[in-house]
């Protein structure tokens, strides 16, 4: 299990994920925060814009 640390850029903070876990970058995720502080990251799902975009 990898330990970061939370630090603050601009006005967000930021937790850096490793590439270890093979995120490609601009996927988007929703947050939400569990029990006991747990941060939960979720892919978002990308609504498709047009019918061929299903298949």
């Amino acid at each position: 299990m990898d330990t970061v640390k939370a630090r603050i850029q601009g006005n967000a903070t930021v937790v850096t994920i490793s590439k270890s876990f093979n995120v490609k970058p601009g996927t988007e995720y929703r947050f939400t925060k569990g029990k006991v502080g747990t941060l939960i990251l979720t892919p978002a799902k990308k609504v498709p814009s047009t019918i061929e975009e299903l298949w």
